[in-house]
Order: C-alpha cells, then sequence, then structure tokens
C-alpha cells in the first residue's frame, strides 16, 4: 500500500462500491499513521534526514481527508482529519525545536 492506491479506492467510490473503497482508505491510514509513528522517533540530524517522509505521510492523510469528504465518508474523513491534525502538531512542535 502506498500513495498511488488512494485513486483506486476513488475509482471504487465513483463505482458506487464504497464498501470496497473504505477497505482500501483504513488500511492506507493505519499504515501512514504506522510510517509517522516511526518517523517522529528520531531525533536530531536523524529527524532532518527523513523529513521528506514525514512531509509525504502528511499529505497523504490530507489527501485521503479530502477523498473521504468528496464521496460523503464521514467516519473515514474524521479518522484521517484527526490523524493529520496530530501529526501535523507533533510536526510544527518539532520544527520550533530545530529553530
Amino acid at each position: 500500500y502506498n500513495y498511488f492506491v488512494l485513486p483506486i479506492a476513488e475509482s471504487y467510490y465513483k463505482a458506487g462500491e464504497a464498501e470496497k473503497a473504505n477497505e482500501i482508505v483504513l488500511r492506507l491510514i493505519e499504515l501512514t499513521e504506522q510510517d509517522l509513528n516511526y518517523y517522529f522517533l528520531f531525533t536530531g540530524q536523524k529527524a532532518k534526514l527523513i523529513d521528506f517522509e514525514k512531509q509525504q505521510g502528511l499529505a497523504k492523510l490530507h489527501r485521503i481527508n479530502q477523498v473521504t469528504q468528496k464521496y460523503g465518508q464521514t467516519d473515514l474523513s474524521k479518522k484521517s482529519g484527526d490523524s493529520f491534525e496530530q501529526f501535523y502538531g507533533l510536526y510544527l512542535q518539532n520544527e520550533n525545536i530545530r529553530k
């Protein structure tokens, strides 16, 4: 699972197969959260080296939120939005520490 499976989920939504789409989206959220939890364990120079990966994870959650809102998937939209807010807060916190 990666960012490129989201268009597949979106195609399922368009085809009226919300259940299949939701399975994909939920798994994508879970994997992205796992990745971000791992990335935020790093500090110092190592944290700087994986900054792009953190940004990609945040972008993925944001895009998931947009797609799930568009197709009226309230629970998944809330889940992805809450997750984005949590990790974005951590990201900003870490940015302030580095300055």
